[in-house]
């Protein structure tokens, strides 16, 4: 069995219609037995009354969850708990990762080939479409996990991963955020403790129909206080949170910009 998760968060807008795309997607090629959760968390809008009508049209196929917290990684976390699968995948409402990578996403757990596979806008035959705000926190997310982890993950925050039941059993209560960053604390555990990561490559592209709700000042410095976090308990095990000032994690985000301007030039090169 296969749980496939949508965290949604006011997506009224795009949610039934890519839902049904999703739908016709594996209806077209078959991945195997599925369902989809749609995990509709502290909305405002009409999402939750959405999913609730595509779970009673497609019965035993979607099913909806409404929850009151914020956050995707709650979202995640609500969907992965509460559909025990084989295998557990997520991604995001936008459908921004061409559905076409759905089974390559797959297929290693599938063939017990690997534990965790994430969609990699960085792979060489990955094909990235995205607004410059986009790229600036992908890449400085990409450093700045480098900088702590040390990790050979080249895309952790990439909404498009599939996890092995033993990695969501034994390693997802250990994970301490419910918010944007639990998919890639989740793939970082796996990879501390040795178990095999696949990225793959993807077709990714922006939607222009929705507007970021990122701010960037903000976003940054919750960046930088988790990933403090992660160096912090993956490195020694501990539970406990590294308290950041706002003002030192804000003066850290922007010396840092530097290094996102010279990373990028060199991918921009390298793509050449």
């Amino acid at each position: 069995m296969i749980t496939i998760v949508l965290p949604v968060y006011n997506e009224e807008a795009i949610l039934d219609q890519n839902t049904r795309r999703l739908l016709a997607f594996i209806d077209a090629y078959p991945i195997g037995a599925h369902r989809i959760v749609i995990v509709v968390n502290g909305s405002t809008d009409r999402s939750a009354e959405i999913a609730k009508k595509l779970a009673q049209e497609f019965s035993n196929r979607v099913f909806a969850e409404v929850i009151n917290a914020k956050g995707k990684g709650g979202a995640i976390r609500h969907g992965f708990n509460r559909y025990p699968a084989d295998i557990y995948c997520f991604m995001d409402a936008d459908l921004a990762t061409d559905l076409e990578a759905l089974p390559r996403l797959l297929s290693p757990i599938q063939n017990s080939e690997a534990d965790v596979v994430i969609g990699s806008r960085y792979h060489p035959k990955s094909r990235v479409k995205r607004s410059l705000i986009r790229k600036f926190f992908s890449l400085g997310y990409r450093i700045l996990l480098r900088l702590t982890l040390k990790t050979r993950i080249t895309d952790a925050p990439c909404g498009f991963k599939a996890f092995s039941r033993r990695v969501v059993t034994n390693l997802l209560p250990k994970v301490q955020h419910d918010d944007f960053s639990l998919d890639s604390e989740l793939a970082l555990r796996a990879e501390h403790y040795g178990l095999i990561i696949q990225e793959i490559p993807i077709d990714w592209r922006e939607s222009s129909k929705r507007k970021s709700r990122v701010r960037l000042i903000k976003t940054s410095v919750s960046y930088l206080r988790t990933l403090m976090t992660f160096s912090d308990s993956i490195r020694d095990g501990s539970r406990e949170t590294l308290i950041v000032d706002n003002r030192q994690a804000q003066a850290t985000t922007i010396l840092l910009t530097k290094a996102i301007h010279k990373e990028e030039r060199e991918i921009t090169s390298h793509s050449q």
